[in-house]
């Protein structure tokens, strides 16, 4: 859990790691970059958590949004589409 008093942007994980963004080959997902960056749509992460080139950010309103591969609808979003972007989970 993220303390309270440090709540703000969140940044990109790929495959667990802090710091990488991008899931390539895919030309929508850029190649993994090495550095920290915030990722747009969040400003109020409270916890952050990544899967398998997704993750997931629990806002401070209480809701959960995530991005990355949806092969499989890990993102919770009621699709299986890939989003570079936040995707607000559904019914959670």
């Amino acid at each position: 859990m993220i303390d309270p008093a440090r709540r703000g942007p969140a940044g990109a994980v790929r495959s667990g790691r802090a710091g990488a963004q991008g899931m390539g080959p895919k030309p929508e997902f850029p190649a993994v970059v090495p550095v920290p960056m915030t990722i747009s749509g969040i400003t109020d992460a409270t916890e952050v958590a990544a899967g398998g080139y997704f993750t997931c950010a629990v806002l401070g309103s209480g809701s959960t949004e995530c991005w990355g591969r949806n092969e499989y609808g890990q993102l919770g979003n009621g699709d299986a589409t890939d989003s570079p972007l936040p995707a607000k989970v559904i019914g959670f």
